[in-house]
């Protein structure tokens, strides 16, 4: 049955539209919601999963047949242009679903061009009729494949949505549209399809917005949000629901209570926001370090350093192959702090749930009764189900490092920069102080620190300590040329090394890093004035001699001479010569009316920037 008139008087097309607008907006809330859960929880792509992911766009397709039945008279007396335009709108948007299957899409598809075909029949399989058809399938994969971009950005989405409404009501013939199609009906159709694209537009990326908003609250209960390991909260919810499954079923359920040891000192000497940095730090290794084993586990904050683990569906022993890891993959960290490059180990008390346990307070009490356990053992260790896997209590319970840089200056002047020297300074617990250390420290545990001093280095020179493998090590030589081919890199670098040095090591050596234009200097021992040895200074760019060697020598005639020999024979090879351990104004006098030096490194020189101590 086919309408004569040829337009809609503007009141009807008011309460037509805005029948379309709030059955677009019902009909995109439920089916919204609907898809999601659909996508959300049923995602395997077999059986019954497959069958439930296509309910959803079923119904929307038996609704849109229903309404183009209607549209065009053939269950109800009359037809509509609101009817037309429903239909239209359901088939269309169900192929803006987020997540959907190639196949999935095919389903979509072959409705859309059911309906296609049902209001388009009148045309045939003309040029026209196929063009149209062509064009919709294009359209319905166009749609897929930009999805992301259109489904929640209103001006897109409008766009989009409207382009396929104008290519249907262009195209759509008269016999089978249930109406006399004219220019001014076909405007009048766009503008009723318009009233619900640009209102479902608008609701879906509100829509969006409080989605996201729901997930960032939803996430800040969830995880801490400074480490980003799941909250107490979170811990105490799952392992009691673990606990009572565990419990049901017979399977076990392993917990790992785990703290950082000494952390106290972290916050009291490197201030909280440091502290906050190795807490950072500390949980993202132990993360990825459980994202490299299979399994059920989860890390929780559970305490300012103090985390926790739960291993379901696993055993003791098998969780302590995991834990072990991760306080190993710890213990070999380097962590920075501000300008600092710290080590920091771990301490871990593990255990099962047992059948006797009545509550899971049991089991908590008891994974922290072990981890008190390897605290009372030394710290730095594990204790399993009662037995502390390595004793530590005879052994400094924790070495602190900290990697810091001090001035080497002109005797002469006191203040002109000769170089900057990297140090490691070693925190001494029982006396709570730091000691600068003179033993060289492996160059990748100061690696990142030495980058980052070097790019504010200028003219100066940068002097590292390291041993002598290190420096014979290729991978010493690889990190280095890339430190010196940076943008941002220092004058000169020069490398401490201890002595005693032979010259066939110190040739080797040159040879080794002449491609890099690197230094050698040569640190003697307090007792070292026997190894001062004239045959190594033309490979040699400094020495350092310490102030206690220099205050011996004074004592000897015999010795003086000699050490005065050879600091006359390094102003000949134009080595530059150092006095270590220059403390106080003393120190610097005598140094500088005695001794033929260039430079003096200690407190009186250049005082340390070392962590702070309250």
């Amino acid at each position: 049955m086919q309408i004569s008139s040829t337009s809609i008087s503007v009141p009807m097309l008011i309460a037509q539209g805005l029948t379309m607008l709030f059955f677009a907006l019902g009909f995109v809330g439920y089916y919204s919601r609907f898809w999601r859960w659909l996508s959300q929880t049923k995602t395997a792509k077999s059986g019954i999963n497959r069958i439930l992911r296509l309910t959803a766009p079923a119904a929307a397709i038996v609704i849109a047949v229903l309404f183009d039945r209607m549209a065009s008279g053939r269950l109800l007396p009359v037809g509509g242009l609101v009817q037309h335009g429903m239909s239209l709108f359901v088939v269309t948007f169900i192929i803006l679903d987020a997540d959907i299957w190639p196949s999935e899409l095919l389903f979509r598809v072959a409705g859309m061009m059911t309906v296609w075909g049902l209001s388009h029949a009148g045309l045939g399989w003309g040029p026209l009729g196929v063009l149209s058809a062509v064009l919709a399938v294009a359209w319905a994969v166009a749609t897929w494949y930009l999805g992301p971009k259109i489904r929640y950005h209103i001006l897109p989405h409008f766009v989009w949505l409207m382009s396929i409404a104008v290519l249907y009501w262009v195209t759509i013939p008269s016999a089978t549209a249930g109406f006399i199609m004219t220019p001014k009906l076909v405007v009048q159709a766009n503008l009723l399809y318009a009233f619900a694209v640009i209102a479902t537009a608008v609701y879906l990326t509100q829509m969006r917005q409080e989605e996201r908003q729901s997930a960032t609250n939803a996430r800040r209960v969830t995880y801490d949000a400074l480490t980003n390991a799941k909250t107490y909260a979170i811990f105490q919810h799952d392992i009691e629901q673990q606990f009572i499954d565990a419990q049901r079923d017979g399977y076990p359920l392993t917990v790992v209570a785990i703290d950082v040891d000494h952390f106290k000192q972290v916050n009291d000497h490197y201030g909280h926001l440091a502290g906050n940095e190795i807490l950072i730090s500390v949980a993202a290794t132990l993360q990825d370090e459980l994202d490299h084993h299979p399994g059920r586990h989860q890390l929780y904050r559970t305490g300012g350093e103090e985390f926790s683990i739960i291993f379901g569906h696993t055993t003791a022993p098998a969780a302590t192959a995991t834990v072990r890891n991760c306080w190993a993959a710890v213990k070999h960290s380097t962590y920075h702090a501000r300008q600092y490059a710290l080590q920091v180990t771990i301490s871990g008390g593990i255990t099962t749930a047992r059948p006797e346990d009545t509550h899971v307070d049991a089991l908590l009490r008891r994974a922290d009764d072990n981890l008190y356990q390897s605290k009372q053992h030394g710290r730095d260790t594990l204790t399993v189900e009662g037995t502390t896997l390595h004793d530590t209590a005879r052994v400094q319970p924790q070495q602190l490092y900290a990697y810091c840089t001090q001035q080497v200056c002109s005797v002469a002047t006191g203040h002109d920069d000769i170089a900057t020297e990297v140090l490691a300074a070693r925190y001494l617990a029982a006396k709570d102080q730091w000691q600068l250390s003179d033993t060289a420290r492996p160059f990748e545990q100061q690696r990142d620190f030495v980058e980052q001093v070097a790019q504010d280095m200028g003219k100066v020179a940068l002097t590292l300590h390291l041993t002598i493998g290190d420096c014979q090590a290729r991978r010493t030589r690889e990190r280095l040329a890339a430190l010196l081919a940076a943008g941002k890199r220092p004058a000169r670098l020069r490398i401490v090394l201890d002595a005693p040095v032979t010259l066939t090591e110190l040739a080797a050596l040159r040879a080794d890093y002449r491609q890099l234009a690197v230094g050698f200097v040569l640190a003697f021992p307090d007792d070292g004035d026997d190894m001062m040895v004239e045959s190594l200074l033309p490979l040699l760019d400094g020495v350092r001699i310490p102030l206690a060697l220099l205050r011996a020598a004074g004592q000897s005639v015999q010795t003086s001479k000699r050490v005065m020999a050879f600091l006359h024979q390094c102003q000949q090879h134009h080595v530059i010569m150092v006095a270590d351990g220059i403390d106080n104004s003393v120190d610097g006098e005598y140094v500088r009316q005695t001794w033929p030096v260039d430079g003096g490194r200690g407190y009186f020189m250049h005082h340390t920037d070392l962590p702070r101590i309250d």
